[in-house]
């Protein structure tokens, strides 16, 4: 709170004086105290008074603490020299796609992977290779944590939804279990053996022909149906987990590793 009155101070008292030039210690002030309003009002301020290339460098800053995604398009970061020449800017680009799992369209990715710092190359090439599940060549000097959800990814590469589907239509909740998701796989085979022979006792007791018995058979034509479609899509889903683990893994190293700063 105390911080907040600071800035609408400054706002109201000091920054009349100061309009024709950009004042870095109060800029870093607000980003460091994430003061998000009192940061946006102030680049406001500086429209007309600073070059519009700088007034975007900082903008596009903004929008990178803040994680706002159109504004920092908007802002087209690959066409600013200011701030493709700050490296901490730059590599936190780099993380943030980690971190949210982003994934734009690969050549938007042309400015970050051509960048000429060392660890924003490596850590966008750490990002494409968890899209394409393909290994970087720096792949074999990842720490231990970060080389096991790679080969987790990858090794789960070699389950296809379709086995799974096969495997499930064969017996009820397998595929499931191909899918690495045992628990479902349990309950898939419990609830549809338990479906089947509802169905059959009725079938048994009142004939094939009774309302009671095509309803209970119908039930079960559909959970097993949906058990077939849900263990090919358990496939797809746990694939996109280990992906995500992977990159929140890559995301947790580089930042220790690098430790960057906005400013």
């Amino acid at each position: 709170m105390m911080f907040r009155l600071i800035s609408i101070s400054w706002l109201m008292c000091v920054a009349p004086a100061l309009l024709g030039q950009l004042d870095m210690a109060y800029l870093r002030h607000l980003s460091q105290h994430r003061l998000q309003t009192e940061h946006r009002v102030y680049l406001n301020r500086l429209e007309g008074k600073v070059s519009p290339d700088s007034l975007q460098y900082y903008r596009l800053k903004f929008a990178l603490q803040y994680r706002d995604r159109e504004q920092f398009d908007q802002g087209q970061p690959q066409y600013n020299a200011l701030f493709q020449s700050d490296s901490s800017a730059m590599l936190l680009t780099a993380l943030w796609y980690l971190d949210d799992a982003y994934r734009p369209a690969y050549p938007h990715l042309q400015w970050l992977g051509a960048s000429p710092y060392a660890s924003v190359r490596e850590v966008t090439r750490v990002f494409v290779a968890g899209e394409e599940r393909q290994a970087p060549n720096a792949a074999a000097n990842w720490p231990q944590d970060l080389g096991e959800s790679w080969s987790n990814m990858q090794n789960y590469q070699t389950k296809k939804p379709w086995k799974a589907a096969l495997l499930s239509a064969a017996l009820p909740g397998s595929g499931k279990w191909y899918a690495g998701r045992p628990r479902a796989a349990m309950v898939n085979t419990l609830g549809l053996t338990l479906f089947a022979l509802q169905a059959l006792e009725t079938h048994r007791q009142l004939g094939p022909k009774h309302p009671l018995s095509i309803a209970n058979f119908v039930v079960f034509g559909v959970f097993y149906g949906g058990n077939i479609v849900g263990s090919a899509k358990a496939v797809k889903v746990r694939g996109t987990e280990l992906r995500n683990i992977f990159f929140k893994d890559a995301a947790f190293y580089y930042r220790r590793m690098y430790k960057p700063l906005l400013y």
